[in-house]
């Protein structure tokens, strides 16, 4: 194939790749960040080890 006729097909594969990288970047981005893992800022609910837990407001013994 000539370069000449290669030169169309290169500018279309390019405009997919940068037009792909551009619509798809954001939702990637949003993607890792979701997996990143929870946010180190809040505290999280810690679980005490005394083998109870309350259910509907009265505490029962944990079934763990």
């Amino acid at each position: 194939m000539s370069s000449r006729r290669a030169v169309p097909f290169l500018v279309a594969g390019v405009t997919g790749v940068l037009s792909g990288i551009y619509i798809f970047k954001p939702l990637f981005d949003q993607s890792n960040s979701n997996q990143a893992g929870p946010n180190l800022d809040t505290p999280s609910p810690s679980r005490s080890n005394d083998a109870t837990h309350v259910v509907s407001g009265k505490i029962a013994p944990s079934d763990a």
